[in-house]
């Protein structure tokens, strides 16, 4: 059985949200939500548990590119998540 790991976007501006919610390809949601934080920064991340073991496993993958389980989406009052799931 493969390990997980999981990341979860908080976005604040609910507007990304509902453009974020038309794409249905999950690899193109995690690609607007990287490209939000990189250029905007009302989008920030969580991987796994917080850990520098989490760190370094995420960017590992993200180099031999994600194998992506699941997506989804939970609205807070004021902002929003968006939690990906990888096989590592």
């Amino acid at each position: 059985m493969s390990k997980t790991l999981k990341a979860t976007f908080i976005v604040k501006n609910l507007d990304f949200i509902s453009r974020l919610e038309k794409e249905e390809n999950i690899g193109m949601r995690y690609s607007m939500l990287m490209d939000r934080y990189k250029q905007v920064r009302d989008v920030s991340i969580k991987i796994g548990d917080g850990s520098v073991r989490d760190n370094v496993t995420w960017n590992i993958s993200k180099n031999k590119g994600f194998d992506f389980i699941s997506m989804e989406l939970g609205s807070r009052r004021g902002y929003s998540l968006a939690t990906f799931e990888i096989n590592i």
